[in-house]
């Protein structure tokens, strides 16, 4: 028996209240993570508010600053700016179902589909979106809506602190529920779902500050609830509100979708069994980073105490003498009855003032905490001989078997769903004729992404090395019978990710190879004449 999702607004809200207790276990983890290491990534209303100073705490930015250039990295690494990373192509069941032919000219019209939905991925919208999810990827999670747009903007991409959201799973360990909690004014929310506003669903609370004499930047509590209805096998997304009653109590929708695809991508990084949150290097770092930032504490406080001192000083004669300078901190004068033998009225007492056995660990924790984040710059030349094109090569290689099973999830988790969603918004737009169905066996996605082209270069190497040794062991004649050599050139286009116009089918191949042998037979001829 399939489980429909909740179809009233108070059960919507309940089941958005019982996401958020099952989530309150990671609170303090959480909240520890994004006030050590994601700084700039907690809300506002979270973190002091607009223009808060969100570093005054911390003593040393390693960890925010290895946490940045791992997201950026990482960005990168599967939807970089200004190149495809993604191709949307035929898959094994389609290959095996249709002639060379068919599956040549399905392949070609299906650049254009990949073309049209790239160039709805590729904006501004969605690479500020991605930059800061892959910022809250750190941590674990990442979480990023996906909504129509208009005729300027037919998709809208907007990455929300993943901190406010939580998530259920279903079966096999998927997302079936993601709920999204926070405060928004009433523009808004006017603003955001104006159909409400015309239908007169919103509250009148809400409808009031919209009014003459209301002030429209009255907040809110607004949940976005979204589950996968397993029996109808689509996603519903529900907006609701509390406050609808005339006590202000109750709950009203004011808004609903039901889509093929979920308008949400939630990637994790990782995760343990039986959690749904995810999690990421950003945890793994706080022990180093808590024992990082106290080390360089205590080394200012030491340091400061070296250089200004503590202080005794007699209770003197006039009344300026007698303050009560009780605080310990460096310059600090503590008021004694007496100095000893002459009796100075001031005297320094002795402080530490060597403390290097700090600068080791500190540079340990610092190397540990870059190395937990995946900062690995590639290690600076040993005096005037630079880095040799292999040490470079084995470099990216580590970091890319490093990234290996977290490459494969978020390929499931992020790039797969964001065609699928893209492709959908487009159709019911009239964008695309036809609406593509992702299933990975009919059509899929091929990722072409930088962290694929490794993986991509890994598989023609191992090509490239076959071929070679089989021509320098058995000879050219043997590899012919052994290779399809014929067919090298396009198995290696298709790994590089080369346009299908730039590849010859088989039947050109074929018309080729009998021109060149014709070719072959007339200079024969010619060669023999003379």
């Amino acid at each position: 028996m399939k489980i429909r999702p909740p179809s009233n607004a108070a059960a919507i809200w309940k089941a958005k209240d019982k996401a958020f207790e099952h989530r309150r276990p990671w609170e303090a983890l959480l909240n520890e993570v994004y006030d050590k290491i994601l700084v700039y990534r907690d809300p506002a209303e979270r973190s002091g508010g607009v223009g808060a100073a969100r570093m005054n705490h911390l003593f040393d930015s390693t960890a925010v600053s290895s946490a940045f250039r791992f997201a950026g990295r990482l960005k990168n690494d599967i939807a970089p700016s200004l190149q495809p990373f993604f191709k949307i192509e035929l898959g094994p069941a389609a290959k095996a179902r249709l002639s060379k032919a068919d599956f040549d000219r399905l392949s070609k019209g299906l650049q254009d589909v990949s073309a049209a939905a790239y160039a709805a991925i590729d904006t501004p919208g969605f690479h500020a979106a991605t930059s800061e999810g892959c910022v809250d990827l750190t941590a674990g999670q990442a979480a990023i809506l996906i909504s129509e747009g208009d005729a300027d903007e037919p998709v809208i991409f907007e990455a929300v602190p993943a901190i406010d959201v939580a998530l259920m799973e279903g079966r096999a360990g998927k997302v079936t529920e993601i709920h999204y909690a926070r405060k928004f004014s009433a523009r808004v929310i006017a603003a955001r779902w104006p159909d409400a506003v015309r239908d007169n669903k919103l509250p009148k609370a809400v409808m009031d500050a919209l009014g003459k004499d209301g002030n429209s930047e009255t907040e809110f509590e607004v949940a976005q609830s979204t589950f996968w209805n397993g029996e109808d096998r689509r996603w519903e997304l529900h907006v609701v509100m509390a406050g609808a009653g005339s006590k202000g109590d109750g709950y009203v929708e004011i808004h609903t979708q039901n889509t093929r695809t979920c308008p949400w991508l939630t990637p994790r990084f990782f995760k343990v069994p039986g959690e749904a949150q995810g999690r990421g290097p950003a945890m793994m770092a706080l022990p180093d980073v808590r024992v990082l930032n106290k080390t360089v504490e205590l080394t200012l406080r030491a340091a400061a105490l070296a250089i200004m001192g503590l202080w005794t000083r007699t209770q003197g004669l006039n009344a300026a003498s007698t303050l009560n300078l009780q605080r310990l901190a460096p310059g600090s004068m503590i008021p004694v009855t007496s100095n000893q033998s002459a009796n100075p009225e001031i005297r320094a007492l002795d402080v530490p003032r060597n403390f290097d056995v700090s600068n080791i660990m500190i540079s340990e924790f610092r190397e540990r905490i870059r190395e937990i984040l995946f900062d690995r710059a590639i290690p600076q030349s040993r005096g005037d001989t630079p880095r040799s094109a292999s040490e470079v090569i084995e470099h990216i290689r580590i970091y890319a078997e490093d990234l290996a099973v977290v490459y494969g999830r978020l390929v499931q988790e992020f790039v797969v769903p964001l065609v699928q969603r893209v492709l959908e918004l487009l159709y019911k737009q009239n964008l695309l004729p036809d609406l593509i169905q992702i299933d990975q066996l009919t059509a899929n996605v091929k990722i072409v992404s930088p962290l694929a082209d490794a993986q991509n270069m890994n598989d023609l190497t191992r090509v490239t090395r076959w071929l070679e040794l089989m021509a320098g062991t058995v000879g050219e004649d043997a590899l012919m019978m052994s290779a399809k050599v014929e067919d090298v050139g396009e198995y290696f286009a298709r790994k590089l990710g080369v346009p299908e116009e730039l590849i010859r089918e088989a039947k050109e191949r074929g018309d080729v190879q009998k021109l060149i042998a014709a070719m072959a037979a007339r200079r024969e001829q010619q060669e023999a004449a003379a």
